[in-house]
Formats: structure tokens, sequence, C-alpha cells
């Protein structure tokens, strides 16, 4: 194999420090960025930035903090999670994709709404229809698998659904946060790469766009009863066998 390049190893290594911070941290530390001026920026005349003292000085750490996650997002533009090892993908769930699953805020495919997409986003609407009579549960799943990991990033798992549920509305999921509840109105709430609840939609800048991917799951009988609150592994394990039907759309964002 021929020696990697200066180019290679520096992405290898910037990927290794990605995949190590990803979690809780690397959400507070963009979370700290977006808010390290807020309220204290328009110390200078016209509502302008001083250009001395710690205004000025958050100001620029911001800035340069943008441009470089914007170069480390284009250096890591060509790894990808891919779609290999998403839940929908899994062989113990495979099902005809007969439900159909939609979004009243954007079309299959299409960029996500602004209100839907950054650190003070929510999780959009979805809508279900054509779930089959003998459904007694359904699963909700969803995935980023454009993320520059080994497996897509989970934003969000519900389960223990009825099936006569026929969607969910704009921020029924609460975001991500200590002290989450493991339950919301018709669901319980499973546990993604970062915690219970719904993980805004975040992607690095300069990466390109990430497909975010709504997965819904119908299953032949109820979940059994868990006195733990189930992961994505637990659930696929679960589920084995027991989907007879499931459906999918996706929504954009790129930073």
């Amino acid at each position: 194999m021929p020696p990697l390049t200066h180019r290679e190893n520096a992405v290898q290594d910037i990927r290794g420090a990605y995949i190590r911070n990803i979690g809780l941290r690397v959400f507070r530390m963009a979370a700290g960025a977006s808010s390290l001026c807020a309220g204290r920026c328009d110390s200078g005349p016209r509502g302008r930035p001083a250009k001395s003292g710690p205004a000025f000085r958050a100001v620029l750490k911001v800035r340069r903090r943008g441009k470089n996650r914007r170069m480390i997002g284009r250096l890591l533009r060509p790894l990808r999670s891919g779609t290999a090892k998403l839940a929908g993908n899994d062989p113990r769930v495979a099902a005809p994709v007969t439900i159909e699953v939609s979004s009243p805020e954007f079309a299959r495919g299409t960029t996500m709404p602004a209100r839907y997409r950054g650190l003070d986003g929510i999780n959009p609407p979805l809508r279900w229809t054509n779930i089959p009579p003998s459904a007694r549960d359904l699963v909700l799943i969803v995935e980023d698998v454009d993320v520059p990991l080994r497996a897509p990033l989970v934003h969000s798992i519900l389960y223990e659904m009825s099936p006569t549920k026929n969607g969910i509305e704009a921020g029924d999921i609460p975001k991500v946060h200590r002290g989450a509840p493991d339950r919301v109105p018709g669901a319980s709430l499973g546990k993604g790469s970062v915690g219970l609840g719904w993980l805004p939609v975040t992607p690095i800048p300069g990466h390109g766009p990430h497909r975010y991917v709504f997965q819904l799951f119908a299953l032949d009988e109820k979940l059994p009863l868990q006195h733990k609150i189930l992961s994505k592994k637990d659930l696929l394990a679960m589920m084995a066998g027991h989907v007879i039907a499931r459906g999918v759309t996706t929504g954009l964002a790129e930073a």
C-alpha cells in the first residue's frame, strides 16, 4: 500500500478527532459558539461591535472558529457514513416499503425549511398513511447518513406508538437535554446517538448537503415492556422478524 499523503494524513487525524468528540460535548461546543457574544456584541456605534475589549475579541473568536469549521468540513467532505448501516437496511427488519411517509413542510429529497435547521431547530411535522390493518406498534427512527462517522448519526427514536397515530407535529419531540423525559404523548423516546429527544439538524459547515432519513416501521406485535430506554441496537434486535411494512422520506440540510 503506498504511503499516505500529507493531506490524507490530515484528513484521518481530523476524522479521528471528530469521532472521539462526537456526542453531547460537540453539541455543547457548537451551542457555545453560536451564543458566545449574544447580548454583548453591540457595544460600538450604530450597533457595530467595538474594535477592542472582550466583545470584539468574542466576535473574532466566533469568526475564526467558523472559518476553521468550514475548512474541517471541506477536508471531511469525502467521508460519509453512507446508507449501509441505516436502520431500514438491516436485513432483520426487511419489509415492503408500502407506508407513505411525508412532511407538509418539504417535499421528499428537498431542503428542510430554516425553522427545522440549526441549533434552534425543532423536529419537522410528519404524516403517514397505508398502515397495515394488522399492525400493532409503530417505530420511528431518524438518521443522518452523511455524517463523517462509521455509522449514521441517530437524531431521534420514537417507539410504542399506536398504529392509529397518523403523524407527529412540529416540535412534538423535546430537544436533547439533561433530564429529558422518556415519554411524550403517545410514544416512548429511545436513546439516540447523543441522548433522549430530538438532536437538532446541524451539519458541519462546508461538508456539503446532509440527508436526514425519517424511517417508519410497522410491527405485527407490541414491543415487550422494558424497564430500560431502548437504543437503535436494542430496537433492531427486538423488531427482528416482526416488521410487516415500512416507509421512508428524506430531508436535506447544508451549512
